[in-house]
């Protein structure tokens, strides 16, 4: 049986590489802070793209949901 198909892929691709994105996010710091060591560009920006996460429809994704909770909408 197939699952339904989600209102937030990219939210749902977010939540299943959390834990990575925060151990190399935290690894790049790290280097950052401790070893003076920096990429000299958003990290955040280079996790999204290297984990193939849409940061636009990550951002309109957001925002459906706050305008469901605002509006008190089921949106599902």
């Amino acid at each position: 049986m197939n699952e339904p198909e989600s209102l937030f892929p990219e939210h749902d691709k977010l939540h299943k590489i959390r834990s990575q994105s925060q151990l190399i996010g935290e690894f790049l710091e790290w280097l950052s802070y401790s070893k003076g060591i920096s990429l000299g560009t958003p990290v955040h920006d280079l996790l999204a793209e290297f984990f193939e996460i849409d940061l636009k429809k990550l951002e309109a994704e957001k925002r459906a949901m706050l305008w469901s909770i605002r509006t008190g909408l089921d949106i599902s």
